[in-house]
């Protein structure tokens, strides 16, 4: 059966499991801090006129571009930095579910990791496919990195999904009745 097979090719699956985890962690940590700091270059490097504003407006005409074009106000682009910030760290914390879900053996754990990780799967398949939509040349190489970031969310999914079938016990249906003598060996 297909759920018998180990996805990590080369090393076991509870090693290959606490490697994604791992990996998990790290990358959460790189984009919070490369959230971090395009915030603050974004604040502080910025010239006074294009920094934030305490409101939310929409682009004007007057900082349009010459192709007719509007720019995303600084203000739309430091919330999405925000946003951005705060699921890195969801990813950090979901990480370390899933590196305590392995070591104790807890698959509600690996299933909040699941959970998770399928919602930014689901996320990351939307970005995508509004690349598609959109059909600009500048949407290539955004859409070339969020398909190689979806084909590995799934890999993923499915090396932690496996592991966590693998942990669960046998359900009522396959366990024998109770005779009242010791099983036979």
């Amino acid at each position: 059966m297909f759920m018998d097979k180990n996805p990590c090719c080369c090393i076991p699956l509870r090693k290959g499991v606490l490697l994604i985890a791992i990996i998990d962690i790290v990358i959460g940590a790189l984009g919070a801090g490369l959230g971090i700091f395009a915030i603050f270059a974004i604040a502080f490097a910025a010239p006074p006129t294009a920094r934030p504003t305490t409101e939310i407006t929409a682009p004007t005409k007057s900082n349009s571009s010459t192709s007719g074009e509007e720019k995303p106000s600084m203000t739309y682009i430091g919330l999405l930095l925000a946003l951005f910030i705060v699921y890195c760290i969801f990813q950090i914390a979901f990480g370390g579910l899933l590196i305590w879900g392995l070591t104790k053996e807890r698959v509600f754990l690996l299933k909040a990791w699941l959970g998770f990780r399928a919602s930014g799967a689901l996320f990351t398949l939307g970005t995508l496919v509004a690349f598609v939509v959109l059909g600009s040349e500048a949407t290539i190489q955004p859409g070339l990195v969020d398909g190689v970031s979806l084909i590995f969310s799934v890999y993923c999914l499915l090396a932690v999904y496996i592991f966590a079938t693998q942990l669960q016990p046998p359900s009522i249906k396959n366990l024998k009745p109770f005779n009242g003598h010791p099983p036979q060996v």
